[in-house]
């Protein structure tokens, strides 16, 4: 498979809920944030992925950021019929199955996604993906 189904290298408490969050890399924030050029960098960055906390992406200088600074729904927090649950081809969790999940696997392993930078966690939707 593609790196992006590699685990995220550090993990940090969540300042809101306290749960680890996985490190993201800058261009993974960038892609997501809705004005990333009045974002500066420098810190390292996690995601929160509990469903229960409103925090999506913190830094360890103290930044955070809700959904409503973000251009992109995040599925994982909200996992309704209509959000996404794969950001590279489009994928909401209503519409996966077998073979949406076979789909994916095949183009992960072609090196066909942008997991790093599409996916608000910065990793391979497959962790997500209903069974």
């Amino acid at each position: 498979m593609s790196d992006c189904c590699a685990t995220p290298i550090g993990k940090h408490a969540c300042p809101e809920c306290g749960h680890a969050a996985s490190a993201v890399s800058a261009q993974t924030l960038r892609f997501h944030l809705l004005q990333s050029w009045n974002w500066q960098e420098g810190a390292q960055h996690y995601f929160c992925e509990q469903t229960e906390c409103a925090v999506i992406y913190f830094s360890d200088a103290g930044a955070m950021w809700h959904q409503s600074a973000l251009r992109t729904q995040v599925g994982v927090k909200h996992p309704s019929a209509d959000a996404l649950v794969c950001y590279c081809y489009g994928v909401h969790y209503g519409e996966a199955n077998a073979a949406t999940r076979s789909y994916i696997i095949e183009q992960t392993r072609a090196g066909a996604c942008a997991c790093s930078t599409h996916n608000p966690s910065g990793r391979c939707c497959l962790k997500d993906f209903p069974r």
